[in-house]
């Protein structure tokens, strides 16, 4: 399974020339109204962790789904790594009572960027205690095709395909885990 997975993000990434993917640690204190399923839907004011940053590296605009809709919600997961084993971390279902689609248009040779709350509360498996020995972080961007789009686009055509980040030092990308893990062996001591 493992490698059927590397197989099809290698030839995502190869053909997906138009459209490349890093991560970006949030450097200033900066928050952002999330959508949290608890007994009822609401919104929560959060912390923004790190960036998810798409980069249109050809001369045509490209259109993405919002990640405020259902078509574009799951399109971001992250494999955490550490020397054994590869967690994916997905985002936890939502209910959508207002839903329709919505789109990102990237220009030429620009980026957009998604802000991440790196929380239990938003995502699948994400625990910072379960995952703080994994050392590596990477993203997956992965936009399905879909054949009829109901709205006009701002030029261009939908975007799809499946794009993958480098691994990058999870403690350089979410400085939380850098502190909690130095505050943490600070009182072992």
């Amino acid at each position: 399974m493992k490698l059927i997975i590397t197989i099809i993000l290698i030839a995502g990434y190869a053909l997906c020339n138009d459209l490349s993917v890093t991560l970006s640690p949030c450097k200033i204190n900066y928050s952002i109204e999330t959508r949290v399923v608890t007994e009822k839907m609401r919104h929560i004011r959060m912390p923004v962790d790190f960036f998810v940053v798409l980069h249109n590296n050809s001369d045509k605009i490209i259109n993405i789904y919002d990640d405020d809709n259902s078509w574009g919600f799951e399109c971001i997961k992250f494999i955490l790594h550490n020397n054994e084993n590869e967690y994916v971390v997905t985002k936890k279902p939502t209910i959508w009572y207002r839903n329709f689609e919505s789109f990102i248009s990237i220009k030429p040779h620009k980026f957009y960027r998604f802000p991440v709350v790196y929380s239990d509360v938003i995502w699948r498996f994400s625990g910072l205690n379960k995952h703080k020995k994994a050392n590596l972080i990477r993203v997956i961007y992965d936009q399905p095709i879909k054949k009829t789009v109901s709205v006009a686009l701002k030029g261009g055509d939908l975007w799809s395909g499946i794009i993958s980040s480098p691994y990058y030092q999870i403690t350089n990308i979410i400085k939380r885990i850098e502190s909690k893990n130095s505050s943490a062996s600070k009182s072992d001591e």
